[in-house]
């Protein structure tokens, strides 16, 4: 017979330091049906005990991903290609997006007079399905 273990100590080898990868997909797990209830509650979607299995691992795999990217990075920062101020009386506009494994796009900007002081800044989060030049040309079309 299986030993059953009540939920608050389950929750808490779960979230344990020693076991980052057990709290990440707990986490996840949690995440994805909080998603999953709100889905139901505010749009009438009713999501599968598959869907959000398959929700959380798919986020988690993007979350450790990321991270791993980021630990990846060795090569130390050319700050030769730092942002530089404008010519006197005008003013800068720098965008970029962020693409997710699930076609959401984040655009963002940042309008900056001559001194770096920010004059404007922004973002938009929507659904596109290309390639990155045609994502890098709707960052623009956005933030013009």
């Amino acid at each position: 017979m299986q030993q059953q273990i009540p939920f608050r100590q389950l929750c808490g080898e779960l979230l344990d330091s020693s076991n980052s990868v057990g709290a990440c997909t707990f986490a996840m797990l949690g995440w994805s049906l909080w998603k999953a209830r709100n889905l139901l509650i505010f749009e009438g979607k009713l999501l599968s005990e598959l869907e959000i299995v398959h929700h959380a691992l798919r986020f988690l795999h993007e979350f450790q991903n990321a991270a791993y990217n980021r630990v990846k990075k060795d090569k130390p920062k050319d700050h030769r290609t730092s942002w530089r101020t404008p010519p006197a009386g005008l003013c800068k506009l720098n965008s970029d997006a962020a693409i997710f494994d699930d076609g959401t796009v984040v655009f963002g900007f940042i309008i900056r007079d001559t001194n770096g002081l920010v004059i404007l800044a922004g973002s938009k989060r929507c659904r596109v399905w290309g390639n990155n030049t045609l994502v890098e040309a709707l960052t623009l079309w956005y933030n013009i």
